[in-house]
């Protein structure tokens, strides 16, 4: 059987408490042949224990995620603890497309997150092969909570290694957010390292913007090691092109 959320209206889920509960907005684990989340509203998902957060959280596979609204998903635990807008951990055939994600932040005060899992991810990728990011739009902005520390990373995209062929198109990923004393990187796009073209991960496209200071606010991080594999707009060629699929 088939399983469809569409067309809901969530908002204010918060938990107040600081124990190891999380608030989604929604949330979804299935073995269904094929699910479709599509055209819901989510905002104001609020966070004060100790684990990460989540407007929309899928793990599954063959999923159709489109035309979802995302917004205010903040986890204001002191500790530093994760917040995604969608965070999608299924096996495969994940369709993700023209989705809009805004103003997603965490507590940056307890610091020691430059990872994928405590950090802040507009979109946190960690599905399977054959999946789809079309068309979405991730717009990052504003300081992030509490009092500057070191090791923070935030990303509009944010990708892991174990993808086979997925391909990711004409998405806007915009990260403007600020915040951290040292060892920062607030991008477009995270990238895990050691990916080659074995992958069969196609990047074509995209619009990526982030803020202007160039030491700490770019394009790409590569890595969960500080201050190396950053890279800003001046260090892609806009005439350097190759043929994709």
């Amino acid at each position: 059987m088939d399983l469809y959320i569409r067309q809901n209206n969530i908002n204010t889920v918060c938990h107040n408490s600081s124990s190891s509960q999380t608030s989604r907005g929604i949330s979804v684990t299935v073995v269904a042949p094929h699910t479709v989340i599509r055209e819901n509203s989510v905002s104001n998902i609020q966070q004060m224990g100790s684990s990460s957060t989540s407007g929309l959280d899928y793990s599954g596979s063959t999923a159709d995620i489109s035309k979802n609204i995302i917004q205010k998903v903040y986890n204001r635990h002191t500790g530093t603890y994760g917040a995604y807008g969608i965070n999608i951990t299924g096996s495969s055939d994940e369709y993700i497309y023209n989705n809009a994600i805004v103003d997603i932040k965490n507590n940056m005060t307890g610091g020691a997150a430059f990872n994928t899992t405590l950090g802040v991810h507009g979109i946190r990728f960690a599905g399977g092969s054959g999946s789809l990011i079309y068309h979405n739009t991730v717009n990052l902005s504003g300081t992030l909570f509490g009092s500057p520390s070191s090791s923070i990373l935030t990303s509009a995209l944010r990708l892991k290694q174990q993808h086979s062929s997925c391909f990711i198109r004409n998405n806007i990923f915009s990260n403007n957010l600020t915040g951290g004393s040292s060892q920062i990187a607030h991008v477009s796009m995270y990238l895990p390292s050691g990916g080659n073209s074995s992958n069969d991960l196609l990047i074509n496209n995209n619009a990526y913007y982030s803020g202007s200071s160039s030491a700490f606010q770019g394009i790409a991080q590569v890595g969960v090691i500080a201050g190396t594999g950053f890279y800003t707009a001046n260090n892609f060629d806009p005439n350097q092109t190759i043929s994709g699929k």
